[in-house]
């Protein structure tokens, strides 16, 4: 990412302050991080920490051979079967 508005670049910052501050393992909801794998933009393995640390690494981590958007791959169905599996979970 080499441009963005000042809005976006504010909530950016103010959303990793809030993360830094947050203590570990206070995600206690089911969490399901989904990661394209080939993503630029997001740094996946400190993604995958923060996500670690915030939930007591209780997460499930699906990663899928995609770029930054999964939505836009040539066949969204996998990405589309682990949120409605993560849901369905959720829900149990």
């Amino acid at each position: 990412l080499h441009r963005g508005s000042a809005r976006f670049l504010f909530a950016s910052r103010l959303m990793d302050q809030r993360i830094a501050r947050a203590k570990a393992g206070c995600l206690t909801v089911p969490t399901t991080l989904l990661l394209a794998r080939r993503d630029r933009i997001i740094d996946n393995a400190h993604t995958h920490a923060v996500i670690r640390r915030l939930t007591g690494d209780h997460a499930r981590v699906e990663a899928f051979d995609a770029a930054h958007t999964l939505d836009f791959v040539h066949d969204p169905s996998a990405s589309h079967r682990a949120i409605c599996d993560a849901l369905a979970r959720a829900e149990a």
